[in-house]
């Protein structure tokens, strides 16, 4: 078993990318021109399939680059007022959840600008509903990159039509989507462990299993694919077209492709890689999806640091793109998480909990910029070897769990920089930690696994206080989690234990109640469950 399992990533409302290869829209004819080189579904054109960087016409990167050399405000208004010929959709190559990348190429005095004037609204019965700007725009290769909550109302299968308007101007287009909440899911179990030939068993599986999770319930069989040896943490993407996997006994990650119309025997393994040095430690997406954080430990023999590198697979995950190394680290890497949403607008963090260094006897909290290096001072902690780091879909809160010296949970504070704030000491052993999506900064909701005591138990977390709830029994080695995040089922955990997979209902007052074994695996230590992802 595992002594650091991966974070799950944070509720992300209807999470998914729904734009692919290039395709611009028309612009109205109030917009006075479209961009050139880009036809009806991209079929003028067609980019690079790992690439995001996108065709302009010339007339606006003139505009564009005349702005970007202008320090004058109004210059840059000016500029994104005639971005729009540059805004381009990415063509569905299939139904998608949640957000709408836009890459939008403009001078960075202008993103301000931009952000303040940039909307986005989704057609549902012949209504348009304005979506949420996610977060500050990013910058890749140039480009300013916005992602819209684009379907927050948005309840069923199907086609729709979005629209994007910038300083009075609109480009229109259609998407497919499934979208619904109550469209059944799959979800990945590991099955780390086999029978050794010189007796007993050990991580060296190489299986992950599929269900199909219909109205919180399973149907069909298990179906398996192998990956690297001893699956032990599953990540879902925030799009719900992948999970990604750390494989414990021989360093590698994998990728797995979840369709999202979704069939358990159409998922298909993609990658099955290793780091650039290093062994995998522990992975998180990024919470738009477009990036998989990978976090890889320096290694006995490698004179390389432990890394942190982020991956930005292409859209329809054909390739999984050259990594980029964000940081390094004195000292063993050892869990992972990124930050949902904060209270703050700021660029995306990722935290890393780090070991106790060679010339110290203190572990270490970091957080890492997307873009690379240190966001905020590491802060030391005497904190022994965790057994889960998790971030709280409201952000500002994370818990670390440890039971080597003693049952303990860590509060941190993620602020501008980070603190601790409280040690708790639970009852029993937390072991893996899953937050209810319904969290809010006033009340943090989680469950939390006890390994030894054959349980899960539920927690709030309020500004001035940890309490513990009922914890719910009769769950044999209850280990790793994961929850659905939308729809009816809401708050319902899956949870390993031993050779079944069990259901318990969490709800948002902080209580929880067993809803019954989902599925049993058989007998065989090959059954043995592990980590488990629910496709978001």
């Amino acid at each position: 078993m595992r002594m650091v399992s991966r974070l799950r990533i944070p509720y992300l409302a209807m999470a998914v990318l729904a734009v692919l290869a290039a395709t611009t829209a028309n612009c109205s004819d109030s917009a006075g021109r479209a961009s050139s080189g880009v036809g009806d579904g991209g079929g003028d054109r067609t980019d690079t399939a790992d690439s995001d960087s996108l065709a302009t016409d010339t007339a606006a990167k003139d505009a564009l680059g005349s702005a970007s050399d202008a320090s004058d405000g109004a210059v840059a208004d000016a500029a994104a007022a005639e971005t729009l010929a540059d805004l381009q959709w990415r063509a569905p190559l299939g139904p998608r959840r949640g957000p709408i990348a836009v890459h939008i190429s403009a001078p960075a005095g202008a993103t301000a600008a931009i952000a303040a004037q940039a909307k986005l609204q989704v057609q549902i019965a012949g209504q348009w509903n304005s979506a949420a700007l996610l977060g500050p725009a990013m910058l890749e290769g140039g480009d300013v990159v916005f992602v819209w909550d684009s379907f927050a109302n948005f309840a069923q299968d199907g086609s729709a039509a979005v629209r994007a308007t910038v300083a009075n101007q609109v480009v229109e287009h259609t998407v497919e989507l499934r979208n619904a909440a109550t469209t059944a899911r799959l979800v990945l179990t590991a099955h780390p462990s086999m029978d050794l030939p010189s007796g007993g068993s050990g991580p060296q599986n190489r299986e992950i299993g599929a269900l199909l999770l219909v109205a919180g319930a399973v149907q069909g069989e298990e179906v398996r694919v192998e990956v690297g040896k001893g699956p032990e943490s599953l990540s879902a993407a925030p799009h719900g077209r992948a999970t990604a996997n750390v494989d414990g006994s021989d360093g590698t990650f994998s990728l797995v492709a979840t369709p999202l119309a979704p069939a358990s025997s159409a998922i298909t393994v993609l990658f099955t890689q290793p780091l650039p040095h290093g062994w995998a430690a522990d992975l998180a997406w990024s919470r738009d999806g477009r990036s998989l954080y990978v976090l890889g430990t320096s290694g006995e023999l490698s004179t390389q640091p432990a890394t942190l590198w982020r991956y930005d697979p292409a859209e329809d995950l054909s390739a999984l793109g050259v990594p980029t190394p964000l940081a390094t680290f004195d000292r063993p890497a050892m869990a992972l998480a990124v930050e949902r949403d904060h209270p703050t607008d700021r660029d995306e963090w990722a935290y890393v909990v780090l070991g106790s260094g060679p010339d110290a006897d203190l572990g270490r909290v970091a957080a890492v910029a997307r873009h690379g290096g240190l966001a905020a001072p590491v802060l030391d902690s005497d904190v022994a070897v965790p057994n889960d780091f998790a971030v709280s879909p409201a952000g500002g809160l994370a818990l670390l769990s440890s039971d080597l010296f003693g049952n303990l949970l860590v509060r941190y504070d993620l602020s501008q920089t980070i603190f601790e704030k409280a040690r708790i000491e639970p009852k029993k052993v937390p072991f893996n930690m899953v937050f209810h999506p319904g969290s809010t900064a006033n009340q943090h909701v989680l469950l939390v696994s006890n390994l030894d005591k054959n349980s899960v138990t539920p927690m709030t977390v309020t500004p001035v206080q940890v309490k513990e709830g009922t914890a719910v029994g009769g769950l044999p080695l209850a280990a790793e989690m994961d929850i659905v995040e939308r729809g009816p089922n809401t708050g319902l955990a899956l949870v390993s234990a031993l050779n079944t997979l069990v259901g318990v209902q969490l709800q948002t007052d902080g209580t929880a109640k067993k809803v019954g074994v989902l599925k049993e695996f058989g007998s065989g230590t090959s059954n043995f469950s592990g980590a488990v992802a629910v496709q978001r």
